[in-house]
């Protein structure tokens, strides 16, 4: 896809968006925080906080990035994460990029859902707003190492050990040097700047229109965002383009 085509559409889809109030969650986002009981239990000892988070329809998302060997909060305005390129190089395995991103899915925070995570559809969406593209996945099938949390309590990330037909909770991280990132963003280099956006929606099964919760991160990497155009002249383009389309059409019918 074309990436300025996709700013457009980007555009345009957003304010159709706001007319049907299909992503009305994204409203609701809070930032710098602390996911609720049981937090965050995907892997001993990690922090609960710094998340940007999703509560609506009794259920709450989360997404942050985090320096993978450190629980030290990482720089951020709103939900816009900083952090440096290269290798984290406190890591036993240096070879992996200086940051992860989290995401956690609660169906049950206040526990009175009644949901279990066969009954919902998550999508996650990253896309590269630095050099195009984007890819979509199901991070409750894509991710097979998932940490799980249910009736039996916390339930460890390994493969083939997730309950989702009892269970509540699904959370991850993940580095983007891993293969999973790799496979859909085979052209990644961690050193290089660059600028992702994170999007998390759940969805009843069987109404995938409109999603129970969506939120939403973007992770500067480096000097990444120099490239992406503001919010305000990315809508500044869209506008222009409409009316040029708009007196073309005028020109032709006169």
């Amino acid at each position: 896809m074309n990436f300025r085509n996709g700013l457009l559409g980007a555009v345009l889809c957003s304010a159709a968006v706001a007319t049907t109030g299909v992503q009305a969650s994204a409203s609701t986002l809070t930032f710098d925080a602390v996911l609720v009981a049981p937090g965050y239990y995907n892997g001993t000892g990690n922090s609960s906080d710094n998340f940007t988070v999703a509560f609506d329809n009794g259920i709450e998302l989360g997404l942050r990035a985090k320096q993978r060997s450190s629980n030290t909060p990482v720089p951020n305005v709103g939900n816009v994460y900083s952090v440096p390129t290269g290798a984290d190089t406190a890591q036993p395995n240096p070879n992996r990029a200086w940051w992860n991103f989290d995401f956690s899915i609660n169906l049950n925070p206040l526990n009175g859902s009644s949901l279990v995570l066969t009954d919902i559809t998550a999508l996650l969406t990253i896309e590269d707003l630095m050099n195009g593209g984007s890819a979509s996945v199901n991070p409750l099938t894509h991710y097979t190492d998932n940490a799980t949390w249910g009736p039996s309590g916390e339930q460890g990330g390994s493969v083939g050990t997730q309950n989702y037909a009892t269970n509540w909770g699904a959370q991850n991280s993940q580095n983007p040097v891993f293969g999973e990132f790799t496979s859909l963003f085979p052209s990644f280099d961690k050193a290089d700047d660059t600028y992702f956006r994170f999007t998390l929606s759940v969805f009843q099964n069987g109404r995938l229109l409109t999603p129970l919760a969506s939120t939403t991160i973007d992770v500067q990497v480096g000097n990444g965002a120099a490239a992406v155009p503001e919010p305000a002249s990315m809508l500044l383009l869209g506008s222009g383009l409409v009316g040029v389309a708009a007196r073309r059409r005028n020109r032709r019918k006169s």
